[in-house]
């Protein structure tokens, strides 16, 4: 006769295993991961920026796409946007530079936060006029002007 043996509880045991190694053992690991992507946002932006400064536009425009996945707010999400759009203008691609700094200008319009909200116009209202559409420029530098003095370059 052949003895029935027991289940072993293998899967359960796997499982609060598994769980454990899940679950952060130190909530300061979250923490300490949202500082580093803040900062790699913040590397990046200003390695992008001496690219840009050097004039190497394509190098500076691949660095600014990288900033933009460790951007964790609207406001940082916009000063990359802001930064491809002006990279792009600056290279000739006119309808692509719109698009991000549209994609600015939204994200500025629902950032909490220090958003350059001046700059955005300023390059819509380039980037406008370099498509030759003039109408969408004088809005862009109609938009500037009514924005707080507190945020306006000229105070």
């Amino acid at each position: 006769m052949r003895q029935r043996r027991r289940p072993r509880l293998v899967f359960a045991s796997a499982l609060a295993f598994g769980l454990l190694l899940i679950i952060p053992v130190r909530p300061q690991a979250v923490t300490s991961d949202r500082l580093a992507a803040h900062a790699s946002w913040e590397m990046l932006l200003s390695m992008g920026d001496e690219l840009a400064g050097g004039g190497e536009i394509d190098s500076a425009l691949s660095t600014y796409r990288q900033a933009l996945k460790f951007a964790a707010t609207d406001a940082e999400r916009a000063i990359v946007h802001l930064r491809l759009g002006q990279g792009l203008l600056a290279r000739g691609d006119v309808a692509q530079a719109i698009n991000e700094l549209e994609a600015a200008r939204s994200l500025a319009n629902v950032a909490e936060g220090r958003v350059p909200r001046a700059d955005i116009y300023t390059a819509l209202e380039d980037a406008y006029r370099a498509a030759g559409n003039e109408d969408r420029a004088f809005a862009a530098a109609d938009e500037r002007a009514k924005l707080p003095r507190s945020e306006r370059p000229d105070n």
